[in-house]
């Protein structure tokens, strides 16, 4: 989409229709360029990418303040990529929405994204009563001079929560932290701390403030669980025959 308007809306599911009846499914990947705005509701759409890395399911990079993106009742699912990424200036507001991988746990990599919202640049996110989840690296990445604004939230299930670095500013209000594997909020540069100096030289700073939020750690059980898979993993691919090669 390019200096162009879009209204996309899909079906709603009727009381006492079946589990996928009605519902609106879409596969691909989708660019919002710049001067775009619009909005898309009640749909889900899913992309898996063949090899895991950056390719997101959603790319923007239009939408402003007074024009933004919004995405409304719908769901932006993928496996082994990014849910939704923003760049240079754009603006995304989301409410009532599930984004993220799939399913599965830290385990599982076919089924998780690698992030559910990635911000770069100046790029800015308001989320309102969304669900980011099951993503293996975190459920929100800010980077830049990002701005995200999370408001009554739950983001679950992932490696890390929330994850910040460089110029951000973040603010989370009413937003629970359930089950994510390794932590709830992380702010780091790279494998630098916060007030390190970055790649460019500059000074890491990330500016949060959280009202009334809620973190609650995996249970102990799970984990116990998510080890004895891990080790009998790596015990079955440690019996697994090694290839024999012949020298002359």
């Amino acid at each position: 989409v390019s200096d162009e308007r879009l209204r996309l809306a899909g079906s709603v599911s009727l009381p006492g229709a079946g589990k996928d009846e009605g519902e609106t499914r879409l596969w691909g990947q989708w660019a919002m360029g710049s001067n775009t705005w619009g909005s898309i509701a009640n749909v889900t759409c899913l992309f898996q990418a063949q090899t895991r890395g950056g390719r997101a399911l959603f790319l923007l990079t239009g939408g402003t303040a007074p024009f933004p993106w919004v995405f409304h009742s719908m769901q932006a699912r993928c496996s082994g990529g990014v849910g939704i990424m923003l760049a240079q200036r754009s603006f995304l507001h989301t409410t009532g929405c599930v984004v993220g991988g799939l399913g599965g746990g830290p385990m599982e990599l076919d089924e998780t994204a690698v992030y559910g919202v990635m911000l770069l640049e100046n790029s800015h996110v308001i989320m309102h009563a969304t669900t980011a989840g099951y993503c293996a690296a975190a459920g929100v990445r800010v980077t830049g001079e990002g701005v995200a604004v999370l408001d009554k939230c739950r983001i679950s299930d992932n490696a890390r929560g929330l994850m910040a670095s460089d110029d951000v500013r973040c603010l989370l209000r009413k937003t629970r932290f359930l089950s994510n594997w390794c932590s709830a909020i992380d702010i780091a540069d790279g494998t630098r701390q916060v007030g390190a100096l970055n790649s460019a030289g500059d000074v890491c700073r990330v500016e949060m403030l959280l009202h009334t939020c809620r973190v609650r750690p995996v249970a102990a059980s799970t984990k116990e669980q998510w080890r004895r898979a891990a080790a009998a993993d790596a015990a079955a691919q440690h019996q697994q025959p090694q290839p024999q090669y012949q020298t002359s």
